[in-house]
């Protein structure tokens, strides 16, 4: 995944990322791990 941008604001984090197609979406479920593990940090 390309990651294109990041916003904090306070606790809040939005995270943008290159990709329309449906293997972009898949590689989303695929990083959902990584993503929870960031959430508990």
């Amino acid at each position: 995944m390309q990651q294109l941008s990041e916003v904090h604001a306070g606790r809040f984090e939005l995270l943008g990322f290159a990709g329309n197609t449906a293997p972009d979406h898949v590689d989303h479920f695929q990083a959902e791990p990584e993503f929870l593990e960031r959430l508990v940090r």
